[in-house]
């Protein structure tokens, strides 16, 4: 798959009782497609995935596979405290019709470089599904640095990268450096100029809700 166009990092509506508000989020969807949205990214930081027990996340993502166009993305968030956690979770989104994942590191354990890249090479190994990275050092606590990259690059299943660095210079390195390997996607709405100068392929946007 290709990433491209700016795709919505949904919020999830919550109603008065901490249920998720489904008819609410349908109204969302469909004033941001005709806004012009390229694709979903459903159960990410943005979408409160922590604040939802597993049921709940499959209920937003099998709504949000059903309610999306054919031609739209589809790019679901399945982060977890553990690999083995991420990987249920990444088949589930995978049965259901997802082109892909966006994955962060582990949260709460600040891992090695090496770590990060067992880490994402055994997901995509028992899943085979395509991988958007996430990198989001001052949320995560660690960079998905160069050296970590360099190995993941040939990954054929990992297709492009969600970079919130807000370090100009890593974006363009990261364009130039894995050109036609890994593709960028602008992660940071402040300098979202600067990155499609930058030749960003996309934009994946919180700030769009």
């Amino acid at each position: 798959m290709k990433l491209s166009g700016v795709m919505l990092a949904l919020v999830t509506p919550f109603g008065p009782g901490g249920q998720v508000d489904f008819p609410a989020l349908e109204r969302h969807m469909t004033a941001q497609r005709a806004a012009g949205v390229s694709g979903w990214v459903p159960c990410g930081s943005s979408g409160e995935f922590n604040s939802m027990s597993d049921d709940e996340r499959d209920r937003v993502l099998h709504f949000v596979k059903d309610l999306a166009k054919t031609d739209e993305t589809l790019i679901a968030g399945t982060n977890a405290p553990s690999t083995d956690g991420v990987i249920a979770n990444t088949r589930r989104a995978k049965s259901m019709g997802y082109h892909a994942v966006l994955l962060a590191v582990p949260f709460h354990t600040k891992p090695t470089q090496a770590e990060i890249i067992c880490h994402f090479n055994a997901v995509i190994d028992a899943t085979d599904m395509d991988v958007v990275l996430y990198s989001y050092p001052e949320k995560d606590g660690v960079e998905i640095e160069y050296e970590a990259l360099d190995a993941l690059a040939d990954n054929p299943g990992i297709i492009g990268i969600k970079e919130s660095s807000g370090v100009l210079q890593r974006a363009i390195g990261i364009s130039t450096r894995y050109a036609g390997r890994i593709r960028l996607a602008l992660g940071l709405d402040d300098i979202a100029w600067d990155f499609m100068h930058r030749r960003a392929d996309s934009w994946i946007c919180g700030s769009a809700n």
